[in-house]
């Protein structure tokens, strides 16, 4: 499957327990830089 999708199994592993603990929500893109910058 991973190949199919051209991603790592890594990755897939990594997915698969996002969206096993978020839901489909968990699948989306999610920024890595922080919301807030500090002074």
């Amino acid at each position: 499957m991973c190949r199919q999708f051209g991603i790592s199994r890594t990755w897939f592993y990594r997915l698969k327990r996002r969206r096993q603990t978020m839901g489909d929500e968990g699948l989306r893109s999610v920024p890595r830089k922080p919301a807030v910058f500090a002074n």
